[in-house]
């Protein structure tokens, strides 16, 4: 297996603890374990900063549209666009397949 430079691995390793905090927040009701998994946040924020050579007060804007999110956002599998400028894709993340159309 091929050795990531340090930056990258410890983005990978922040996203996995960015993932497992923000599951916790979601579906966590014990004001303890709520703790944690906000400290287990800040502990992902912190290492994201580091891997980009920034601070954690630069990423702060991030702690409640990113770093919350149980899942990384969602993309579609494929995009049509028409004439009018219309984009149609498809989006297999919802519980069961459609598209969406909107304006670009």
């Amino acid at each position: 297996m091929t050795q990531l430079p340090l930056a990258q691995q410890l983005a990978l390793w922040a996203d996995k603890l960015r993932h497992m905090s923000a599951a916790g927040l979601t579906f966590c009701k014990n004001p303890y374990d709520l703790e944690n998994y906000r400290n287990i946040q800040t502990i992902a924020l912190e290492m994201l900063a580091q891997a980009n050579g920034q601070t954690a007060a630069d990423l702060e804007p991030l702690r409640q549209m990113i770093m919350s999110r149980p899942t990384p956002i969602s993309v579609g599998d494929g995009a049509v666009i028409d004439a009018n400028g219309r984009i149609s894709t498809i989006d297999k993340a919802a519980p069961t397949f459609y598209t969406h159309l909107r304006n670009a």
